[in-house]
């Protein structure tokens, strides 16, 4: 298992140095059936962008606990505060009686994940439940370009969505927002053109990407080590300095 790669260096230049990326974005969100498609360097990055321009600050955004631990980084960098709802083992996707008892007035948004090239398979509870709610739902399609449900692509059901459109580190743009709303794809846009770093600011990728990589070393030294869950605490806390 890789810890701390290369592609996270170049993700946090690319901040830097974005160039222009029209044509990908036009098409990409014509692909996926939405109005909008912002092109970033990275996963996280896109995710980041997402939960800044819908303002998640001291709000809490759920979660599978079933996830990739660079989500939960980007809703700390968010300024939000990760919930974490149990999953179907079954389908590895929310309990939808635990998602709806983990919904509270604090909550802003709820991350669905669609896993290994499959769409969720409870995918229009979960819609229902935001919905009701009044809360948005965020579509993490980082694996399942090209889905669809029902004859519509995954990536256009959420108030925002995130894929992964390859892995290449020579073409950083291709992690890409969707949204149909025009105020969530203006703030990500001025987000991202705003923090393209003056150096007097700070790297938005480098503490989430540090927070990464000591994780990834904690999990691989200290949990498949000492197998103790108390680690898993320290976890969830560790990215305080954002």
């Amino acid at each position: 298992m890789k810890y701390f790669g290369m592609d996270d260096f170049y993700a946090s230049l690319n901040w830097m140095w974005r160039g222009q990326n029209s044509l990908f974005e036009e098409e990409f969100a014509r692909h996926i059936g939405t109005k909008f498609a912002l092109g970033t360097s990275h996963g996280r990055t896109a995710l980041y962008l997402g939960l800044r321009a819908i303002d998640v600050r001291e709000r809490e955004v759920i979660i599978p606990a079933f996830i990739c631990t660079v989500v939960r980084h980007a809703i700390v960098a968010a300024g939000g505060i990760p919930r974490f709802v149990d999953i179907d083992i079954e389908n590895f996707t929310y309990d939808v009686s635990e998602l709806r008892n983990k919904i509270s007035e604090r909550t802003k948004a709820i991350i669905l994940v669609h896993y290994f090239g499959r769409v969720a398979r409870n995918l229009k509870q979960i819609i229902q439940v935001a919905k009701e709610s009044n809360i948005a739902l965020i579509e993490d399609c980082a694996h399942s370009l090209g889905a669809e449900y029902k004859g519509k692509r995954i990536g256009a059901f959420g108030d925002l969505s995130i894929f992964f459109a390859n892995k290449k580190y020579d073409q950083f743009r291709r992690r890409v927002l969707v949204t149909d709303n025009l105020d969530i794809y203006e703030n990500a846009k001025r987000i991202l053109e705003n923090e393209k770093i003056p150096l007097k600011k700070r790297l938005v990728d480098f503490p989430i990407i540090v927070s990464y990589g000591i994780e990834q070393i904690v999990d691989k030294v200290l949990l498949e080590t000492v197998k103790s869950d108390n680690f898993k605490l320290l976890l969830i806390h560790l990215p305080t300095f954002y």
